[in-house]
């Protein structure tokens, strides 16, 4: 479709015998894809199921376990075939081949829980709830490729054992796990404090060695205002509910296999033979291997929040304010490193970010008849965030584009004030520029010389947004 998208308007597909023109337009990058249905073929399949099973028991008043199970199964297959009458081929004329290839995927996963729930009220007015959970996750993919060239037209990818030797073949196997432990902690007095405590334990199979586990915490607590006895009297109040609270949590979004520094193919020529071998990283490559970091770690966020929930006049008017602030430490990162190394990117941990910020939420009834309803939502949301410190400190990293006390992604260039003119004064201007190493000429960018030092190099740039 996107061929026929792009042949020429005035380009005739087929001449007047009837024969399909390849190069329509006499344009060696414009391909006739008329009648391409009848040389392709392109098949796939999908098959994926998913499925849940539980079992609850309750063991004593107030205590039950809980143990469930979900998996996952994918499965995808793709045949292709190209015959040699394909424009991708050649297009019948000599030395065009038939092509197959085949393609196949599968993936396991599942996640198992353990759950022991505990739920009492004691008093009347005391409610306690704990939760603790036992987590397992795990995924498995493989897949694997096969192409051969001049297979026969019926056999397709079917055959590809009838080639003498295959074009290209590669396998592949990718597994990943993480595993949590869980306290939850609710307890309620009369419904009007309200107190939650939380600790996890996760360990991810993608971090380094000795850095795979790591903890998390979360503490909260809420006065529910409109139920005190000093409230009551204002009856248009419907719910009031003050709360602050703290929550560290983990990333771990990691590709599996980083911190092992994985091999990748390489060929090398030996007179007249070209053999494969495997280097740790190829740094002229689009996409080279990165430094294994042997070190990598969780990444932290901690929040503290701060914030009002609210109804009134009967729930026609709700919503709630979060102030909020963060701190980030160990972010994870790719960082550009000298290929000196034999790699040119690194992902690390590379310091910490903090930022603050604000959430409004207002919802409104503005209308309920008995078969109409009007309701209105508006939020409004602002933050802002800055490098606290990198790997080096509070130090700047220029080759990075990292600043301290400036966002993550900044725009750092020269500050163009202008085109250089044909005139006395830019030509008197750029003749003392020249002279110390530019090469400036009239209809050039003009660029601010920030250190007034008469010459336009690296420390000139600035941080411009």
């Amino acid at each position: 479709y996107d061929a026929e998208q792009g042949m020429l308007p005035y380009a005739v597909p087929f001449d007047s015998l009837g024969n399909r023109i390849d190069l329509t337009g006499g344009e060696v990058n414009l391909l006739n894809p008329i009648g391409e249905n009848k040389y392709t073929t392109n098949l796939r399949k999908t098959l994926r199921g998913l499925g849940s099973v539980y079992a609850e028991l309750q063991l004593l008043k107030g205590l039950k376990y809980r143990i469930s199970f979900g998996p996952d199964l994918y499965s995808y297959y793709n045949g292709i075939f190209e015959d040699s009458m394909s424009m991708n081929r050649g297009g019948g004329v000599p030395g065009s081949t038939d092509y197959a290839q085949l393609n196949q995927t599968s993936n396991t996963s599942w996640t198992l829980d353990n759950l022991i729930y505990y739920d009492r009220t004691f008093a009347k007015h005391h409610a306690i709830n704990v939760t603790l959970l036992h987590e397992s996750m795990y995924n498995r993919s493989e897949n694997s490729s096969m192409t051969g060239i001049n297979v026969l037209e019926k056999s397709k990818w079917y055959a590809l054992n009838s080639v003498s030797a295959l074009s290209g073949f590669s396998t592949g196997l990718t597994e990943n796990s993480l595993e949590s432990y869980m306290g939850r902690v609710n307890y309620s007095y009369d419904d009007k404090y309200l107190l939650t405590a939380f600790m996890r334990w996760d360990g991810a199979s993608v971090l380094a060695a000795g850095h795979k586990w790591d903890q998390f915490p979360s503490v909260s607590v809420a006065w529910r205002l409109d139920k005190e006895n000093f409230m009551q009297k204002l009856s248009w109040i419907d719910q009031l509910k003050l709360r602050f609270g703290m929550a560290t949590v983990g990333n771990a979004a990691v590709t599996p296999y980083t911190t092992l520094g994985a091999l990748q193919p390489e060929y090398y020529t030996w007179g007249s033979t070209v053999e494969e071998g495997y280097v740790a990283s190829d740094a002229s490559l689009a996409n080279p291997m990165t430094y294994p970091d042997q070190d990598l770690k969780w990444e932290h966020t901690t929040q503290y929040n701060l914030g009002l929930d609210f109804s009134v006049f009967k729930n026609r008017l709700s919503g709630s304010v979060d102030v909020y602030s963060t701190r980030t430490t160990d972010l994870l990162m790719d960082r550009n490193i000298p290929s000196v190394n034999g790699y040119v990117t690194m992902l690390t941990n590379i310091g910490s970010t903090a930022g603050k910020g604000i959430d409004v939420t207002l919802n409104s009834l503005n209308l309920q008849a008995k078969d109409f309803s009007w309701n209105t939502s508006l939020s409004f949301s602002a933050n802002r965030d800055k490098i606290v410190s990198l790997a080096t400190g509070k130090v700047n990293d220029v080759s990075n584009l990292w600043f301290i006390g400036q966002r993550i992604s900044v725009d750092y260039d020269y500050k163009k004030i202008g085109i250089w003119q044909n005139t006395t004064a830019d030509l008197a201007a750029m003749a003392k520029f020249n002279a110390n190493g530019n090469n400036f000429q009239p209809g050039d960018i003009k660029i601010a010389d920030l250190d007034n030092n008469g010459v336009i190099k690296a420390s000139d740039r600035m941080i411009l947004g």
